[in-house]
């Protein structure tokens, strides 16, 4: 099995646009519009058009993705691509924070496996 988030978002070609600049994929939309699927190295995010948007959803959810490589090297590959982001020292390991237009927290974090 592969999870799939599905990603409630107010403006579904902003938030494609927000989530190619982190370097996910558009793959696969709906015929009827509303649906948008996006890769990234080894799994899918959908995002989900609603209108309109819950305002409490973005604090109920946080998008959290493991880094396949040094945070330094994504770290770059986002100021690229004008997303600019610092990593920060978390007990947990370093990670770097961003939130997408409607206000969800993602979160990229080195995997500790010794916490």
């Amino acid at each position: 099995m592969i999870v799939m988030p599905i990603v409630y978002v107010s403006d579904l070609e902003r938030s494609s646009a927000f989530y190619e600049r982190l370097g996910f994929r558009s793959t696969t939309t709906s015929r009827a519009g509303g649906w948008l699927e996006l890769t990234s190295a080894g799994g899918i995010l959908a995002l989900h058009h609603a209108d309109p948007l819950p305002r409490d959803l973005a604090a109920r959810v946080e998008l959290a993705l493991v880094a396949t490589a040094p945070l330094e090297e994504i770290v770059a590959a986002f100021a690229g691509r004008g997303v600019d982001v610092p990593i920060v020292d978390q007990p947990y390991g370093r990670t770097i924070t961003l939130v997408d237009p409607d206000g969800l927290p993602i979160t990229v974090n080195e995997h500790d496996q010794d916490l």
